[in-house]
C-alpha cells in the first residue's frame, strides 16, 4: 500500500531539507553565502530542531502503519490486508496450529 505520489513528494523534499540542513550544520561557513553561515552558526540548537523536525515528518507522511506477522514464511496475520491489529487470540492460535501444540 502506496502512501501516494504527493505525500512521497512531500516526504522526499523533507529529507532533501534534513540532509541540507544537517550538511549546514557542520560545513555551512564552506557552502552558504556568509549570511546565511552566520545565521545556522548563531543557531545551531534551532537548526537541528527543524532537521530532526523534518525527519519526522518525513517519516510519518510515507508511514502505513502496515506489518505482517508470518510463521516459517507463511502469514500469519497482514495488517495490510485486513485493515486491523491481530487480536493475540487468533496470533495464539494460529501459531499454535503451525506447531501442533
Amino acid at each position: 500500500m502506496s502512501p501516494g505520489m504527493v505525500r512521497e513528494g512531500l516526504a522526499q523534499m523533507l529529507s532533501m531539507g534534513f540532509l541540507f540542513t544537517v550538511i549546514s550544520l557542520f560545513a555551512g561557513d564552506y557552502i552558504l553565502p556568509a549570511a546565511m553561515a552566520a545565521i545556522v552558526s548563531g543557531n545551531k540548537g534551532s537548526a537541528f530542531f527543524v532537521a530532526m523536525s523534518m525527519n519526522m515528518f518525513a517519516g510519518k507522511l510515507i508511514s502505513t502503519g502496515a506489518f505482517e506477522i508470518l510463521a516459517n514464511g507463511i502469514p500469519v496475520h497482514s495488517k495490510l490486508t485486513s485493515g486491523e491489529f491481530p487480536r493475540m487470540e487468533s496470533v495464539v492460535s494460529e501459531l499454535q496450529s503451525f506447531t501442533g501444540h
